[in-house]
């Protein structure tokens, strides 16, 4: 499974590796790649949670969102706070 979400708090080259680097080092995570432009991380990932991942990038100074679910068509700024 893949999935982008949003990242707060980063705002440079050492916030955008301390976070693919505690997402890389998590049993279930494939692969993380943020893009530090857009605030967002790229996770491919299998038998991890959501929440276990926003616990690690909380943890380590970051809050992680996922975009809102919903039936309509999806908003580009539309991010659930979660984690």
């Amino acid at each position: 499974m893949n999935n982008i979400f949003k990242v707060e708090g980063m705002s440079c080259i050492i916030c955008k590796n301390t976070v693919e680097k505690t997402l890389n080092k998590l049993d279930g995570v494939k692969e993380a790649r943020v893009n530090l432009l857009d605030n967002e991380v790229f996770i491919e990932y299998d038998n991890i949670t959501f929440e276990e991942m926003a616990k690690a990038i909380k943890d380590a100074g970051y809050k992680l969102l996922k975009k809102k679910n919903d039936n309509k068509k999806e908003k580009a700024h539309a991010w659930d706070e979660q984690g």
